[in-house]
């Protein structure tokens, strides 16, 4: 049987107590968008939805990821509930608020139960009250966790880790039955539902079960029916259980199955990549480094209580001794050899607390036992394990109330990072201005979703899971940026991330080009400052460089200026041999040391009308072009009709590495272009041919010669929407 809670009524009081204060404080109640860049948002709109219209054989098909549905499923029931009951008082709340204030209220009481069960595990392995509650506030309040922000699934995948510890722990003290089993089905089934590696933890029942079966003289005669009974029971129930609850949770998956061994190889793939970019050194780190802030008298005790755990394990054949050990070296091994990162490795946790507990039991009873003359040195002698772990207490106390007052700060410091940069930049810029943000970066800039400007990252999306890609990644022109983003915002985790990564890879060059390019753009457009004194997810500064003015005078200024035809639709073009003349302004046209081409053109058209008289229609293109001696790139995009300019646009940068791998040339995948053209009146009809030019940065210009115009679909730039 699954052993029942143990310690007093007060002592379960004071660890809920405890679990609550360690997550409350922590969910964002007055969530207005959605801060964690993992954040399940659309799994769990689509469920949601799903639940609404009960339309469960609609699913789409899921895509290869490292995460599968299990706690998108469970969320979005949380978040279905959360709206229900906000109806009932008549809110009605935004479907992101409901969503990310429902994630964390889920994960919040995950670790509470988790905690509870934790202290009723640590209680069961030193039998020493005072011990169970000392390892249990570390537990609680551990760094690790708190690192961990409490929207993410790591924070919920930590209570089924630790009902299966729990689990192991009854089975190696000699329990077993059906609620036992149950529990132990319903936290494998969430594990290996939720991330694709979640299944490994199985090891830690399988260990048990295995040294319960091995330990207790199964090879005896008779003795091994009782055993395999017990423990036979056990796996069965956990079967009956997880597989159903394993089945509803992959629901997905399992009605696209023909899929599944190919999305799951994908998968794979995409948590193997950060292998190339993550480091792997130093190798003890989720052993020493990531519990640093503990203390260094922790991991003193730590050290020491390992060293106790297996010498007594193996002195005394204790099958939790064994286990612990076990286990301990096994994840310890793998941490070993995987990348490193401070979201990692909060599986040690429990098993480190663990040994502290058994070891402090030990302490106390060897105290106990001791011949010391006199009550008080013999009480002295018995505390003195409870002293030394009060240090690592107050040590995590302390974190925890640093943390929890940039908790209680996070309001205020979302408001100055988030929405106060977006109303500054709605009050002074044009719906469908280009706003533009290093790739990746967007969750942690101003909160621009739902109004009308548009967020360009292409010129900055950093290929930071790609270690060859990095080293070739250059940066743009400074005046292709002012052709592509009418304002350039930064935020100070991501500026600060990027060139790291660079020099974590040893592309110390190529991370100082883009530091002096983060720099000259300072110089030549001071930015507009929103700071907050507390970080809000990382992010404590944002950064607004309004691009669409002359640069300041300075050192930096010839490396921004860029050409300005002053054209004007409609105005005559004459197309010589050597030049193409448009109005006043002449341009010369390169030829025979200029390469490119328009990949895709595509015509939208926005009504019937449009279509006929063309008012209201667009030409988006995309490609690349480029004066291979002066390595200019293009800047303006001209359409000509007959003998009139029709429409002049600035391009968006796109990178283009196949240009550059075909040169040989890292710099040429800046060549790349997009842009949109808007077409005036009346160009509909007629035999005059429509050609487009492109004027380069230092004010020449060349033919791109059309493809077929497509209209608007799915092989189609997608600029002009």
């Amino acid at each position: 049987m699954m052993s029942k809670p143990i310690g007093t009524a007060a002592d379960r009081l004071l660890v809920l107590l405890l679990g609550l204060a360690a997550t409350l404080p922590f969910v964002n109640y007055h969530a207005r968008l959605v801060l964690e860049p993992d954040f399940p948002l659309d799994a769990i709109g689509l469920y949601v939805r799903t639940i609404r219209d009960w339309s469960w054989g609609r699913l789409p098909a899921p895509s290869a990821a490292v995460y599968f549905d299990g706690h998108s499923m469970i969320y979005a029931v949380a978040t279905y509930a959360y709206e229900m009951v906000a109806g009932l008082f008549g809110r009605t709340p935004s479907f992101v608020h409901s969503a990310v204030v429902s994630v964390g209220l889920v994960n919040a009481a995950a670790h509470i139960l988790a905690t509870l069960v934790f202290f009723s595990t640590a209680k069961l392995l030193t039998g020493e009250r005072l011990v169970a509650l000392c390892v249990t506030v570390l537990f609680a309040i551990s760094p690790q966790f708190l690192t961990i922000g409490l929207e993410r699934v790591d924070r919920l995948m930590i209570f089924p880790l630790v009902v299966l510890m729990h689990a192991s722990v009854v089975i190696l003290r000699g329990g077993g039955g059906v609620r036992l089993g149950a529990a132990v089905g319903a936290a494998m089934a969430l594990l290996a539902a939720t991330k694709i590696s979640g299944f490994l933890f199985a090891v830690l029942p399988v260990s048990a079960l295995s040294i319960a079966f091995a330990g207790r003289g199964a090879w005896q005669a008779g003795v091994w029916r009782g055993i395999a009974r017990r423990l036979g029971s056990t796996l069965a129930v956990a079967v009956a259980v997880g597989g159903p609850l394993l089945a509803i949770l992959m629901l997905r998956q399992i009605l696209y199955y023909d899929g599944f061994i190919e999305r799951l190889k994908a998968g794979y793939g995409m948590q193997m990549l950060w292998t190339a970019v993550l480091p792997s050194t130093p190798r003890f780190y989720y052993n020493i480094d990531l519990f640093a802030g503990y203390g260094q008298v922790f991991l003193l005790l730590s050290l020491a209580a390992f060293i106790a755990v297996v010498i007594h394990g193996l002195r005394n054949r204790d099958l939790c001794c064994l286990w612990l050990s076990f286990n301990f070296i096994l994840f310890s091994a793998l941490g070993f050899a995987a990348f490193k990162y401070d979201r990692g490795g909060y599986h040690l946790v429990p098993l480190y607390l663990y040994a502290l507990a058994i070891a402090g039991g030990l302490a106390r009873r060897g105290a106990h036992r001791m011949p010391v003359r006199g009550r008080i040195p013999g009480r002295l002698a018995a505390a003195l394990p409870v002293l030394c772990l009060l240090v690592p207490v107050a040590v995590v106390a302390r974190n925890y109330t640093d943390v929890a007052a940039v908790a209680w700060g996070r309001p205020e410091a979302i408001e100055r990072t988030r929405f106060e940069p977006r109303d500054w930049i709605v009050r002074h810029f044009a719906a469908g201005s280009r706003i533009c943000m290093l790739g990746g970066s967007e969750w942690a800039g101003p909160a621009l979703k739902d109004t009308e400007m548009r967020i360009v990252t292409t010129p900055f999306d950093f290929p930071y899971l790609d270690v060859p890609a990095m080293g070739n990644f250059v940066t743009p022109r400074p005046y292709q940026i002012r052709s592509a983003c009418d304002a350039m915002v930064f935020n100070d985790f991501h500026k600060g991330l990027y060139p790291g990564f660079l020099r974590l890879q040893g592309h110390d060059a190529r991370a100082a080009e883009w530091e002096t390019l983060f720099r000259s753009m300072s110089d030549a457009y001071p930015p507009v400052v929103f700071a907050s004194d507390h970080p809000a997810y990382y992010v404590s500064k944002i950064e607004i460089h309004d691009l669409r003015g002359p640069p300041s005078a300075g050192a930096a200024q010839p490396e921004w200026e860029m050409t300005d035809p002053k054209l004007s639709p409609g105005a005559a073009v004459r197309i010589g041999e050597t030049g193409l003349t448009i109005g006043d302004a002449d341009f010369p046209l390169r030829r025979g040391r200029f390469a490119g081409s328009v990949d895709v053109a595509g015509l939208h058209i926005h009504n019937a009308a449009s279509e006929v008289d063309g008012k209201g229609a667009a030409i988006s293109v995309q490609g690349w072009a480029v004066d291979l001696e002066r390595r200019e790139m293009a800047l303006w995009l001209l359409l000509v009709r007959g003998s009139h300019l029709q429409a002049v646009s600035r391009v968006e940068l796109v990178r283009r590495p196949d240009v550059a791998a075909h040169f040989t040339q890292p710099d040429l995948q800046l060549a790349g272009f997009r842009g949109c053209l808007p077409l005036a009146g009346d160009w509909g009809g007629g035999d005059e041919p429509i050609l487009l030019f492109v004027l380069q940065h230092d004010g020449t210009a060349a033919e791109m010669p059309l493809p077929p115009l497509r209209k608007s679909g799915a092989d189609d730039p997608g600029v002009c929407h």
